[in-house]
């Protein structure tokens, strides 16, 4: 296994690549989290195919396909004709500085899901008692979000107090404060992250499930309204999560690690 004083300098490593190949690599030489940062519609695309972007997103799109055992010219093409309408605001992560960026993640995506996860579980266990009898698996979705949801939850806290608070800190240092510091908060930080990593995968793998479950959050007929309503809710949540562990991932970590 890697040491941390070696994941640390591969990240940093990556980060300066990243850096760089923004103004040589073209088109589809990029890393999966670098043609996502560039046009998030296209994450639509790696979802379908299977292509991890949040917590691999430093492989490159023919190491992705080669992996996942798909056809890269076929991607490519796909890549190309996604669809530029989207719902999400127009903003230039990648060019916000660390702190802010921390912020918005923060009142953005941390708060949608102690927000959000309390309401949508109760909200589905509440159509499970209701067309629980001809859909039983809606049942299961129920269960499922409900004991996903608690953790993703914990797992937000956790990152609040433990995690952001060590990036707030190297954030804060200048110049003057002594390497060696610094170095031993960015192992601190990718331990955390390393830590932690398995559990938001399990997180994804579990709405992975949900869609299953679902068909891909296709209503059935002869359901109450409030039966699509939960699916709108929960689609939109996996949504929100998808872009959440991006964010993370390819664009906050390098630069904070960087």
């Amino acid at each position: 296994m890697m040491s941390i004083g070696n994941e640390i300098s591969l990240v940093m490593d990556r980060n300066r690549q990243a850096s760089v190949g923004n103004n040589h690599t073209t088109g589809y030489e990029k890393t999966v989290g670098e043609i996502v940062t560039g046009d998030y519609n296209k994450s639509a695309i790696f979802r379908e195919a299977g292509i991890d972007f949040c917590f691999n997103g430093s492989r490159s799109l023919k190491e992705a396909c080669e992996i996942g055992g798909l056809d890269l010219d076929d991607i490519i093409n796909r890549l190309k004709t996604a669809g530029k309408t989207s719902n999400l605001p127009k903003m230039d992560f990648q060019c916000w500085n660390t702190r802010f960026l921390m912020r918005y993640i923060e009142q953005v995506h941390h708060q949608y899901i102690l927000s959000n996860t309390p309401f949508v579980a109760e909200f589905a266990q509440k159509v499970a008692r209701t067309d629980g009898a001809r859909h039983p698996e809606i049942v299961k979705v129920a269960e499922v979000f409900s004991n996903t949801g608690n953790q993703l939850m914990l797992y937000t806290q956790q990152d609040e107090q433990s995690l952001f608070t060590l990036l707030y800190h190297i954030e804060a240092e200048n110049e003057d404060d002594a390497v060696t510091e610094r170095f031993e908060k960015s192992k601190e930080i990718v331990a955390l992250i390393r830590k932690m990593e398995p559990e938001y995968k399990r997180i994804l793998e579990d709405f992975k499930q949900i869609r299953k479950l679902t068909d891909n959050y296709q209503v059935p007929k002869y359901t109450t309204v409030a039966y699509g309503i939960l699916f709108k809710l929960i689609k939109e949540y996996e949504d929100d999560l998808y872009l959440y562990f991006h964010l993370k991932n390819n664009i906050l970590f390098p630069k904070a690690l960087g």
